[in-house]
């Protein structure tokens, strides 16, 4: 196989992924415990256990409405890293391996990715109080969680973005090499 149907695979394995990231939102919250299977990257965010569910019952549909909200922000920045990687797939289609455009969007990825690591404990956090708010007092909870999953996540998308600087720089020196005479 060659870069370009690598490329191609990659650009509608992301349109699929964009295409079912938005009802897999809404059907967690409108339709708790609906025949659904969740997409793999999002399983973190709507993969819910069985007590999530029957939470997500009993709540009132402000709270629902809320859970929404918060969710929507994981949901927009996965939306975001999905985008930018079609703009990376379709600049290796067009031939463009090491130009400041890829450059730029490995940035905008690694920063993109770098913000939905860091927004996964506070998201985790927003979610237990909202699913137990409804309850009574004595029955609500948060539940703050930071492990070493998420810190290797950190060092991985530090990794990247600095990577995507040298890319960025590399470019740069390319291009200000084309002028010299």
């Amino acid at each position: 196989m060659t870069n370009k149907t690598y490329a191609t695979a990659v650009k509608w394995i992301s349109y699929t992924l964009l295409f079912l990231s938005i009802p897999s939102l809404f059907l967690k919250w409108i339709v708790p415990g609906s025949v659904y299977r969740t997409p793999i990257f999002m399983s973190h965010f709507f993969s819910p256990n069985n007590s999530n569910i029957s939470l997500i019952n009993t709540m009132p549909l402000p709270h629902r409405f809320f859970g929404i909200c918060i969710e929507a922000v994981a949901v927009g920045l996965i939306i975001y890293a999905l985008i930018t990687i079609i703009g990376i797939v379709g600049s290796i289609e067009r031939g463009e391996y090491f130009s400041s455009n890829i450059a730029v969007l490995f940035k905008r990825l690694s920063i993109c990715m770098f913000l939905f690591v860091l927004y996964a404990p506070i998201n985790e956090a927003l979610m237990s109080v909202i699913t137990s708010w409804h309850r009574g007092p004595g029955n609500r909870f948060l539940s703050i969680t930071f492990g070493t999953p998420e810190l290797e996540n950190i060092l991985l998308f530090c990794l990247l973005m600095i990577i995507a600087t040298l890319m960025q720089k590399g470019a740069e020196l390319q291009r200000e090499s084309d002028l010299t005479v």
